[in-house]
């Protein structure tokens, strides 16, 4: 980090420090003041410390401080003993000291540019110490030893060795998502939960990517009236699992009275942590917990007999006709053959019903290939589309022609479609994931 020190000799006197620090932020995007040392900072990171010298000097003139000499360089001593050594040269009001060269251009300096103490001052010059360099050829123990704890930091400042922080840190920033739509407004409690299981997909990636959980999360809902509501969902533990917020946020979204339509809704990180324990699958007989999982479940079906089914596949041509579930009877959990733990793959989710949803498409072989899609009012794009994939018959008295579309959305979820030809309807049956 290059840092700019700029010395002010003539501070004025209505200047506050918030003044020097609004005309300073306009042109560096850190800046601090000492107003004791007579000194402002600047973060020079990856900028021309001349040219911004010189517009910090011109904005610190509309507040009436005129007499402004700067220095520059890597170590923050330094570049503030540069900014006082500028003065006395009157020249170039910038002296920038290269990386690697501070030291050296320390060394011949006199120990008055470290601002000792009188006292220490005194002490070092009577035993012929009166440069940087005299001081930094000594050791560490004979100066802590003959001179004490202060004389150790003049000697690091002698070695061009100032590693105190001279701007705050930077929060972080949490994740936050959110979507606002014109034409389209709703109190309908499923569309509000779609509406944020896309939301959350966003802010629990990004959690994941830093490697933190989230552990309060609050979401803004807009509404038609031109108000908000703002409700804050704490988890138990820090945690970057969807799933879980989720149900979180649909069970306070169901405690929630709605004044009028929603037109929006956003998502706010408030709290993060690490993940206090090891997220994984209860279920997952790799993760070691086997024999818990079977103790839950026992738990449940002592409860209640016909808490756990199983889904079964049975041959039938449309395919949410195609599971059927059944009361399981045993607590053994059984892995399914051939799939090893933690082994990638994506699982089909069916809608109870498959929904209504208006396509755009075009024609490909004589058949209507859909290219987009809006559901729910939330209009989404299709990159890859294959089909169509032709089903008809009778079920019942009720003649059936479809034909089914697998598609990949621009976020990535691959959906399946279809069309009624008989109606001539889109309808969304489900994704995978």
């Amino acid at each position: 980090m290059t840092f700019v020190a700029l010395s002010i000799a003539d501070w004025p006197t209505g200047a506050a420090a918030n003044d020097l620090l609004s005309a300073l932020l306009a042109v560096a995007p850190r800046a601090a003041v000492d107003r004791p040392a007579q000194l402002a900072w600047l973060d020079g990171r990856s900028l021309d410390a001349a040219a911004l010298s010189a517009r910090a000097r011109e904005h610190l003139a509309t507040i009436g401080v005129i007499d402004v000499s700067a220095g520059a360089s890597n170590i923050p001593a330094v570049a503030a003993i540069a900014a006082r050594e500028k003065r006395q040269e009157k020249r170039d009001p910038l002296l920038f000291i290269a990386n690697g060269c501070e030291r050296e251009w320390l060394a011949p300096l006199s120990l008055d540019v470290l601002l000792p103490t009188p006292r220490l001052l005194a002490l070092l010059t009577g035993v012929g110490v009166t440069t940087c360099r005299d001081l930094a050829a000594l050791t560490r123990e004979s100066i802590e030893v003959r001179f004490g704890r202060e004389a150790v930091a003049l000697w690091r400042l002698a070695r061009a060795d100032d590693p105190r922080p001279i701007f705050s840190s930077r929060p972080r920033e949490h994740p936050g998502a959110s979507l606002d739509w014109a034409e389209f407004s709703t109190t309908d409690l499923e569309q509000l939960v779609f509406v944020l299981h896309s939301l959350l997909r966003t802010v629990c990636d990004a959690l994941m990517a830093d490697g933190v959980g989230a552990r309060t999360l609050r979401f803004t809902l807009a509404i038609e009236n031109r108000t908000v509501i703002t409700q804050s969902v704490t988890a138990a533990r820090s945690t970057s699992q969807r799933t879980t917020w989720l149900r979180l946020m649909r069970r306070a979204l169901e405690r929630i009275t709605l004044p009028d339509r929603v037109t929006g809704i956003a998502i706010e990180v408030d709290a993060v942590g690490p993940p206090s324990v090891r997220q994984g699958d209860l279920f997952d007989l790799g993760f070691a917990s086997a024999e818990a999982a079977e103790s839950a479940v026992a738990h449940v079906m002592d409860l209640q007999s016909d808490a756990v089914v199983r889904a079964e596949r049975r041959e039938h041509v449309l395919r949410e006709e195609r599971i059927e579930w059944s009361v399981v009877h045993d607590t053994v959990i059984a892995r399914e053959p051939g799939v090893e733990p933690g082994t990638p793959a994506l699982h089909p989710q069916l809608l109870p019903r498959p929904r209504a949803i208006d396509v755009v498409s075009e024609p490909v072989r004589g058949f209507a290939h859909p290219v987009r899609y809006t559901d729910n009012g939330v209009k989404l794009a299709l990159r890859e589309c294959i089909g169509p994939h032709c089903v008809s018959g009778n079920r019942w008295s009720e003649r059936f022609t479809r034909e089914y579309h697998q598609g990949v959305r621009d976020d990535g979820v691959v959906v399946l479609l279809y069309r009624d030809v008989v109606q001539d309807q889109w309808w969304l049956a489900g994704w995978w994931d």
